[in-house]
């Protein structure tokens, strides 16, 4: 269902990403809560998750690898986040090494 809410936006019908966001607002929040420990740092972090996928969207080359595309934006936007605070330190479960 995803893929195919995911093809539509990308060819245009922008309401396809409202079924898109409807479909993963609770599984990005509660990332971020995992990631956060904190309620509204986490209803930061989905909404700027949600902000970024709908202006890089139609740059996913493969909509089957949107949820470890979606965990990557996640885990940007709390490294953001608690960069931008500097009062609490992003837990180190949760840093990407490259």
């Amino acid at each position: 269902m995803c893929e195919q809410a995911i093809r539509r936006f990308q060819q245009g019908d922008k309401q396809a990403f409202q079924q898109i966001y409807e479909q993963y607002y609770k599984r990005v929040y509660y990332l971020a809560l995992k990631i956060s420990r904190n309620q509204a740092d986490a209803k930061d972090i989905a909404q700027d998750t949600f902000v970024q996928m709908q202006k890089s969207l139609i740059g996913l080359k493969d909509p089957k690898l949107f949820d470890q595309w979606m965990h990557r934006i996640v885990i940007s936007k709390a490294s953001d986040l608690f960069r931008k605070n500097k009062t609490s330190s992003f837990p180190e479960e949760h840093a990407v090494f490259q």
